[in-house]
């Protein structure tokens, strides 16, 4: 079980870290790198590696802002929540009374999809919209299995800017990132962007087209630092706000150890109770995990395609206690879901 009084020293979990990272770099071909580890609800310790231009040798610094992907999960469900507490909107209402055009056609069930079930991936729609010209659709009931989906986020943020009035980063910046004093993080591109973030590198390790959303993107568009991103994990590790326990209270199960909350997947090891996310935009990679018993967490972003295949070591040796590291069901998780 991770408790605060089994961890290892934090000069020991730094040296390992700093030592570990670079290796996992060097055997994956990830060019750049930022960590921030959590402790007792404070960041313990953030460094960077590596470059965010290989071309032009720049190195990535704490203020690089790296493409978070699908980590803007989270970020989009507790703007929700913050809503739902002022009630703007309520979990349990179908979408569908927010918005005068149906995001399914002739179907009833678009009715039984509301933001509760969205934010725990059981909406029945697809993953994403896969050709030109494909429509929405509803592929199960709503509510009666797991089934992960970023298009279910897109209607959700339709919802969202119906009932506010504004574009969804507008929402998120004052919801979130503002409240939180995440100053290097947005939904959207920003000018200073152009210096400080990084850029991708694909399977062969060639540079991608940077993405420079102008228009958010629920599921996938925010752009942050592993500092930011920790400011972030250290409010969902408060005890004392009903509406956070609740994000991180189980909806629907995955399997047999990993379900899914408001936002987040949720997994139960013989290290205990933890919330986690992944991203994945292809040349960029990220993975943070918490236990919010410990008050201990960690933020891994990265701008190569294989950084995934680095975060579970780094993840044992941020957050372990000293004994043989375990399996995290995540990761187990992780590649059913890619295979």
């Amino acid at each position: 079980m991770m408790t605060k009084d089994h961890l290892i020293p934090a000069s020991e979990l730094i040296a390992q870290l700093d030592a570990l990272t670079p290796q996992q770099m060097k055997a994956f071909d990830v060019p750049g790198a930022s960590i921030a580890v959590i402790r007792q609800g404070r960041v313990l310790w953030s460094k960077t590696y590596g470059l965010k231009h290989v071309e032009l040798g720049h190195p990535a610094s704490p203020g690089t802002v790296f493409e978070a992907a699908s980590l803007s999960k989270p970020i989009v469900a507790y703007a929700v929540v913050q809503l739902c507490r002022r009630g703007r909107m309520a979990l349990d209402a179908p979408l569908s009374v927010y918005l005068l055009q149906p995001f399914v056609r002739d179907d009833a069930r678009l009715q039984q999809i509301t933001a509760r079930r969205v934010l725990s991936h059981c909406s029945g729609l697809q993953h994403w919209i896969r050709a030109e010209g494909e429509q929405p659709a509803i592929q199960f009931d709503p509510g009666t299995r797991f089934s992960y989906s970023s298009l279910g986020y897109q209607y959700l943020q339709q919802a969202i800017e119906q009932v506010t009035g504004e574009p969804l980063a507008a929402t998120v910046q004052r919801e979130v990132l503002s409240p939180l004093q995440m100053a290097h993080s947005s939904m959207v591109w920003r000018e200073d962007y152009d210096i400080d973030a990084a850029h991708g590198y694909d399977e062969d390790g060639r540079r991608v087209e940077k993405w420079k959303p102008l228009e958010a993107v629920a599921p996938a568009s925010l752009h942050t630092t592993a500092l930011d991103y920790a400011r972030f994990m250290i409010e969902m590790l408060r005890t004392d706000d009903d509406d956070i326990r609740q994000m991180l209270q189980p909806q629907i199960a995955a399997n047999a150890a990993v379900s899914w909350g408001l936002g987040w997947g949720l997994e139960t090891s013989a290290a205990g109770a933890a919330f986690w996310h992944w991203g994945d935009n292809g040349s960029f990679k990220a993975f943070c995990l918490g236990y919010r018993d410990a008050g201990s967490a960690v933020v891994i972003l990265c701008n190569g395609y294989n950084g995934l295949k680095m975060a579970e070591p780094l993840v044992n040796a941020a957050l372990g206690n000293g004994s043989q590291p375990h399996p995290h069901p995540a990761f187990e998780w992780l590649e059913e879901f890619y295979s």
